[in-house]
Formats: structure tokens, C-alpha cells, sequence
């Protein structure tokens, strides 16, 4: 129950870092 909470938190930490990524170049292709 534990591991499944930490591998769940550490897919969303994971997906915003890529979220991030991804507005930062669509923003450097636009500037």
C-alpha cells in the first residue's frame, strides 16, 4: 500500500516535470 502511494506520487512529480518541459519549448518557439 505504501510503495503503491510512493510510485504514485513520484508518476505525478514525473508528468509535471514533463508538463513543464513541454510548455517551456512550446514558449521558446513562440518567442
Amino acid at each position: 500500500m505504501v510503495n503503491g502511494q510512493i510510485f504514485d506520487h513520484q508518476a505525478r512529480l514525473h508528468s509535471f516535470d514533463l508538463a513543464m518541459d513541454v510548455k517551456e519549448e512550446l514558449l521558446g518557439l513562440i518567442l
